[in-house]
């Protein structure tokens, strides 16, 4: 089965830490975004996943080539020469969406039972380091091919893939997602979840078995509290109602399908984040500590078959620990390469990843820093994000969802407050002015 991940652009609204790194390789709690997805679609049976992308391909692929390892599945890209909004993408894409997967040999350390290495068969229209690169007139060219191949498979065809947005983070209950498309013969199926504020989003109206009715976009009255969660099924033949320009699946693909009675909704059971911009990354951060801390006590009488709140049958050894003791507060993720001084008080909903130094007598609450950060001595830090490799002085005050991009050096006894500091920069003086950007 084939997953389609829409990456999407230039990662604007997480700016300054995709100057460094394209969003999807950004640790969300100790671990790339895009990795979450990539696990919980492994699971689910998923051998193939495809990126839409239009930014940074050959990054992506490089980074990505030890997790096609890691979870033996093949990972390629379909690159957008334009923007083509939420469903040109998977028009784009249709030739990799009905070929077959490409195939999995052994991996080169002959070891029974490992990592695959993927072998990229299929040919492209062009090729650039392991991406394809398709402009909407080359895959319109190819588009005849694809349902050849499709129609050569005849009854072998998968009749159904996975699209996910790659900002999403939540659950991903895609084995029972599948299960529940299947069984109510659905087109097409929507992950939805409820919100408290549903008119600041478009609310998905449906029936007692699931079946979409129709979209009111940002409500003015009450109608119903389900949004879309931007996750799901779709059978191949929704591809074929997908023109190749600039296209909207909410606005223009799924109206027409749910007016045909074709497309179902399926109730998420459990915490939803779009991550896609700082105050919600450290929302979603939120969020899903807590939920790996439900997890960690629901399952710790498990012995043996759960560590640090993720199965050991998943192929994701833990790389981080939810820590506890006098220093910590509430959910705290400490990944065991990191030091923590002295007299330290961390806590809540900090995440702390490989290679940290923290300094003695410091207070960190509710910030993620990423790794190879070092905090000097009695800095003081609330709700902030510390890009790669920085470095921050003693007696700092950082606060107010400040976002400090790649390796930027911060001097001692400095305020930084509301602030967006780009990568490689050195800070000599506060700055106490909100929304300050620092090029």
């Amino acid at each position: 089965m084939k997953a389609l991940v829409l990456v999407g652009g230039y990662g604007t609204r997480l700016r300054p830490l995709t100057l460094s790194v394209p969003k999807p390789l950004i640790n969300f709690c100790n671990k790339s975004i895009v990795e979450y997805q990539i696990h919980s679609l492994k699971k689910a049976g998923v051998d193939h996943v495809i990126l839409a992308v239009a930014y940074q391909p050959s990054t992506l692929m490089d980074a990505l080539s030890a997790l096609e390892q890691k979870y033996s599945l093949a990972i390629t890209c379909s690159r957008e020469d334009e923007p083509l909004g939420t469903a040109g993408p998977i028009r784009l894409a249709k030739d990799l969406l009905l070929s077959p997967s490409p195939a999995l040999a052994s991996s080169p350390d002959g070891n029974g039972g490992g990592a695959a290495a993927v072998v990229r068969e299929r040919p492209a229209p062009r090729d650039r380091e392991s991406c394809q690169e398709v402009s909407a007139e080359s895959a319109a060219a190819h588009g005849d091919a694809g349902n050849d191949q499709a129609d050569a498979r005849g009854g072998d065809a998968e009749d159904c893939f996975f699209v996910c947005n790659s900002d999403v983070i939540c659950p991903f209950p895609f084995k029972e997602m599948l299960a529940f498309h299947k069984a109510k013969g659905a087109e097409g199926t929507i992950l939805v979840t409820e919100v408290e504020n549903p008119s600041i989003y478009g609310v998905v109206l449906h029936d007692e078995e699931g079946r979409v009715s129709d979209f009111i976009e940002k409500p003015q009255q009450f109608v119903g509290r389900c949004i879309n969660a931007g996750l799901y099924i779709l059978n191949t033949s929704v591809i074929d109602r997908i023109q190749l320009r600039p296209t909207s699946i909410e606005k223009e693909v799924f109206p027409q399908m749910a007016r045909e009675k074709k497309l179902f909704c399926f109730k998420l059971d459990g915490y939803w984040a779009d991550i896609g911009q700082p105050k919600d990354f450290l929302k979603g951060m939120t969020l899903h500590l807590d939920a790996m801390r439900q997890q960690q006590e629901a399952t710790s009488h498990q012995e043996g078959e759960v560590e640090n709140g993720v199965d050991r049958d998943a192929r994701v050894p833990s790389s981080a620990r939810l820590v506890s003791g006098p220093q910590f507060i509430g959910n705290v993720l400490v990944d065991p390469s990191a030091k923590i001084g002295e007299d330290c008080l961390i806590g809540p909903d900090v995440t702390i990843d490989r290679g940290v130094v923290v300094g003695r007598g410091c207070r960190l609450q509710r910030s993620a820093l990423m790794e190879g950060v070092r905090v000097g001595d009695y800095t003081w830090m609330e709700t902030a994000i510390v890009g790669w490799q920085s470095r921050i002085g003693k007696w700092c005050r950082i606060e107010g969802l400040t976002v400090v991009g790649e390796d930027v050096h911060i001097r001692s006894e400095c305020c930084i407050n509301g602030a967006f500091v780009l990568p490689h920069k050195s800070i000599t003086q506060s700055i106490r002015e909100p929304g300050s950007i620092i090029m």
